[in-house]
């Protein structure tokens, strides 16, 4: 079961990430267009989803053709009032948005 699930994120982020990446490249020069989004993957130590997640995010990269490397964050070298902290990990965000759509938390309440 858990291997199904896992296969269905990866699906599922691909998709998305190609249904995005076609939607916002219209220049060939795919590095370093200005219409090619900032994509960045938050993670931290030991989040077992990461590895899975970041694996289907720059395949669906490659499957685009966009040789882009995604800005990897880990949440706890974030400053403590940085909006970041408060996502949950793994997270893609997309010019600064989820790319599911959930709004941008505020920041994790100090230790």
């Amino acid at each position: 079961m858990r291997i199904k699930l896992r296969l269905l994120v990866g699906l599922l982020v691909g998709l998305l990430m190609l249904g995005l990446l076609t939607a916002c490249r219209s220049q060939p020069d795919k590095e370093s267009s200005p219409d090619m989004p900032h994509i960045t993957f938050l993670t931290r130590a030991g989040c077992s989803g990461s590895p899975q997640m970041l694996a289907g995010l720059r395949a669906a990269l490659t499957a685009r053709g966009v040789t882009l490397e995604p800005e990897t964050l880990d949440l706890g070298d974030l400053a403590a009032d940085d909006p970041r902290t408060g996502y949950g990990t793994p997270t893609i965000l997309v010019d600064g948005h989820d790319l599911f759509g959930r709004s941008q938390p505020v920041a994790s309440p100090p230790n």
